[in-house]
């Protein structure tokens, strides 16, 4: 067993950062932990990715942009990671406007925004280091039986077991995984979400814009943001910028089954309407499609639960998880709930 009665291992599904928040504080407490992801490394949305140009490599931060630091917990967190000569965590030390209809409008807000570096998966890649991690690892099922969850790929193959369970997928990703009786299915089939299509793009000169993001009004597009304004991005000196654009969801969610090749033309068009002249001929054009970008309702807890079965839904499968700080709180709940039996919880 874990320490004082906890489960002796505990499963977690996604390598995003509550997934991977949940894992470090639950392995800081001396409990097992193995984290399974599909994918080929952590981050979920905070995403970097990674594209060759020629001889230069570039990056794009083609999901979460940045975050803010409201909760004292979490500000406690990060602060090991934004000490020493390279830091994880950065202030992104930039300016922030608005623009409605090519109009640009300065923000009179006072909002301390951070990224990781060398892109937004710095953090997540830092946490899971030292965490148990299969990746590019399908879950396909998620059973429990005699109190222990067992997790099978699609041939029926056990891939792990444990007594707890945290799921941090987007709900209708979470619903397939879990048997038909398990609890939290109605307050998952209640969920909704907004997509988001991502557009990376480089163009070989400059914008000549003099603000390292935008949050864009009345326009298929929502945000666009010069990705090499940010600490430790581009390190060869390509030449050039690199752009990231994110359609609206409601313009997302229009053109969800559109091809990538139309909707990256379509997102172009618009920010050369947004920063009102035309664009350089980009050298490269890359379009993501986010199917579950943003939860479209609230919840007041951050991660949902129940004790029975040892089942915590986080991050993406809870709405409270939509923000980077709010996947922080949601995994480092998710990991709380599971110590609950313990009078010293911390």
């Amino acid at each position: 067993m874990g320490s004082e009665g906890a489960p002796d291992r505990v499963l977690v599904v996604g390598a995003g950062l509550a997934g991977l928040i949940c894992a470090h504080r639950l392995q800081t407490h001396g409990i097992d932990v193995t984290v399974l992801e599909k994918g080929r490394g952590p981050g979920g949305r905070q995403s970097t990715r990674r594209e060759t140009l020629g001889e230069h490599d570039l990056t794009f931060d083609h999901g979460a942009q940045y975050f803010t630091v409201r909760d004292p917990e979490f500000a406690r967190f990060l602060a090991p990671f934004r000490e020493g000569d390279e830091p994880v965590v950065r202030t992104w030390d930039t300016s922030i406007v608005s623009i409605e209809s090519g109009t640009i409008r300065a923000r009179s807000e006072n909002t301390e925004r951070y990224v990781c570096q060398p892109g937004m998966n710095g953090l997540a890649r830092a946490l899971a280091e030292p965490v148990r991690t299969l990746y590019s690892t399908r879950v396909h099922t998620c059973r429990r039986e005699d109190d222990t969850w067992i997790l099978v790929d699609e041939e029926d193959a056990e891939l792990a077991r444990g007594a707890a369970l945290v799921i941090t997928a987007p709900a209708a990703q979470a619903l397939a995984l879990l048997p038909d009786e398990a609890p939290l299915r109605n307050r998952l089939r209640a969920m909704r979400y907004a997509p988001c299509w991502t557009v990376m793009v480089h163009f070989p000169r400059s914008l000549e814009q003099d603000y390292g993001g935008a949050f864009v009004d009345r326009s298929p597009l929502s945000w666009i943001a010069d990705n090499d304004s940010k600490p430790g991005r581009n390190p060869d000196g390509a030449p050039g910028e690199s752009w990231v654009l994110h359609g609206s969801p409601e313009w997302s969610y229009a053109h969800l089954e559109d091809t990538p090749e139309d909707v990256a033309d379509a997102l172009l068009v618009a920010l050369s309407e947004a920063i009102g002249h035309e664009l350089p001929t980009p050298d490269l054009v890359r379009a993501h499609r986010w199917r579950y970008a943003l939860p479209t309702m609230s919840a007041e807890e951050p991660c949902l639960w129940d004790e029975d079965w040892q089942l915590a839904v986080a991050g993406d499968g809870c709405p409270a998880g939509a923000r980077v700080e709010g996947a922080f709180l949601s995994g480092w709940t998710a990991a709380r709930r599971i110590r609950l039996d313990r009078e010293d919880v911390a």
